[in-house]
């Protein structure tokens, strides 16, 4: 028995040999593979959120008078750095360390029928995270398993997962799996355009040779400020960029992308960080890029406006973390916009 997957993230070993799966390690980590077309490989560890299915085993072979009777996976969280749960010994009781409250899925066999071929969690790996439900054909009425996903969106932080199963003879058995889960919401946020007002005028000549200055929160919470900061996938800022859209265009125009956050700092007081904590998100030469008559080529080359005409754009800001939600589908992110008008008075 044995959990090989969480969020369709692979158990990965390190030692001995790199990035060899294999989920009867108890050091195995959540590892994914972000190459195009491996190999080479380019496995780099992750934290989940969000909806999870767990993939493994619970699979007693059915010697005369044992089979599984129920198995269940209880998650605990790791409170501090340190020395982490090690896997209990077979027929040990289960620890206090996983309170029986604290589970993300319970499957009790408790009828014959519940037992067919097509309801084991056998040998080869499937969903762990399931519950028993019905289907009929021609009248007979036959059970089923229904994977399900379990809900892990009041969870942060470093986490054990404990696979818990019995047999019918009364043995117990284990395996043990450590996550880093993480539900932080990021913030991104414009807060200020060169001090002008969204939706208000901005004209060009005024900017020849400076550029204006965009401001903003673009900042991921650690997962668990108990550990180090620099630890990933504890600290899973992602990046953000920032673009500037024409009314009519639909290629925008690239301003900055960066992957510091901003502020910088990691961690701050409660309410951190708030408007009043906002950075330099980067300084745009708006002259440059939007002045039709200046001889420097952009891309989209659309974005300009000729001289002596004015039209509406807007920024955008977007932002994203490292951590792969519902089964490997999204990543947390969020935009902001700005509005505002441009008037090409260059020249003028």
């Amino acid at each position: 028995m044995y959990i090989s997957r969480v969020g369709q993230i692979q158990v990965i070993s390190q030692s001995p040999i790199p990035n060899n799966p294999n989920p009867f390690d108890e050091q195995a980590e959540l590892y994914k593979d972000f190459a195009a077309s491996p190999p080479p490989h380019d496995y780099r560890l992750v934290s989940v959120g969000g909806g999870l299915t767990i993939h493994g085993a619970a699979y007693i072979y059915e010697c005369p008078g044992r089979k599984v009777s129920r198995y269940e996976i209880r998650y605990a969280r790791i409170a501090a750095p340190g020395p982490e749960p090690a896997q209990p010994a077979t027929d040990a009781p289960v620890p206090a360390t996983w309170p029986g409250a604290q589970k993300a899925v319970e499957l009790v066999y408790s009828s014959a029928d519940h037992y067919k071929p097509w309801t084991r969690v056998g040998l080869a790996p499937r969903e762990l995270t399931n519950t028993f439900t019905t289907f009929t054909i021609f009248g007979n009425t036959y059970q089923k398993l229904k994977p399900f996903a379990w809900g892990s969106g009041n969870l942060n932080g470093r986490y054990s997962l404990l696979l818990i199963a019995e047999d019918t003879a009364g043995h117990r058995y284990y395996d043990i799996q450590h996550v880093w889960i993480d539900n932080k919401d990021i913030i991104g946020r414009i807060t200020e355009v060169e001090g002008v007002a969204p939706c208000a005028v901005i004209h060009l000549k005024d900017f020849v040779g400076s550029g204006i200055n965009i401001k903003g929160l673009a900042w991921d919470p650690l997962i668990d400020e108990a550990f180090d900061h620099n630890l990933v996938p504890n600290d899973n800022f992602g990046g953000y960029d920032l673009k500037i859209f024409k009314q009519g265009v639909s290629t925008p125009y690239l301003i900055a992308t960066s992957n510091a956050r901003v502020p910088a700092a990691k961690t701050g007081p409660p309410g951190f960080p708030a408007s009043a904590d906002a950075g330099l998100l980067s300084t745009f030469d708006i002259a440059t890029v939007l002045d039709e008559g200046n001889p420097t080529p952009v891309q989209p080359p659309e974005i300009r406006i000729p001289r002596g005409e004015g039209c509406a754009y807007y920024l955008r800001l977007y932002v994203w973390d490292k951590t792969r939600l519902n089964d490997d589908s999204s990543i947390h992110h969020t935009w902001s916009y700005w509005p505002i008008c441009v008037d090409n008075n260059v020249g003028s």
